[in-house]
């Protein structure tokens, strides 16, 4: 009888620590995906922030203000979140030129694995352990 309940208990524990694995493999899976959308989002802002100076001499400083104008940015991203990241854009001159970056900031790790990505105006898209001044100072992704 002892052996009975030692073996339910090992089956037991195999099944819960099975069940942790397949949770963990879900978030990774999970976070890959809302990282893939950032990425996406990104560009997708940087082709709208495009068309808005050929047709306004300046960059959007806002995402409602880009999303108003072209139909690119989709209604959620509006609102400055979208899969498991806040965006943020910022406007500024560099060197007397009209300039900009968006950031994705993740809204936990769980679901986004901690990884920051950003664009500016020159449509490169890339990736930071945290949030930097400087867009152009982060890696570029692919």
């Amino acid at each position: 009888m002892r052996s009975a309940h030692l073996v339910s208990a090992a089956l037991g524990l195999l099944l819960v620590s099975f069940l942790a694995a397949c949770h963990q493999g879900l978030n990774s899976a999970r976070a890959s995906g809302n990282e893939r959308s950032a990425i996406a989002q990104l560009r997708t802002i940087g082709q709208a922030q495009a068309a808005f100076l050929a047709n306004h001499s300046h960059f959007a400083c806002t995402l409602p203000e880009l999303g108003s104008q072209f139909g690119f940015i989709d209604k959620e991203l509006i609102y400055g979140e979208k899969d498991g990241y806040y965006y943020y854009i910022q406007c500024f001159p560099r060197d007397g030129v009209p300039a900009y970056q968006v950031w994705a900031s993740p809204k936990s790790h769980w679901i986004t694995r901690n990884n920051y990505f950003c664009t500016d105006e020159s449509g490169a898209v890339r990736n930071a352990s945290h949030r930097m001044d400087d867009c152009s100072q982060a890696v570029p992704v692919e």
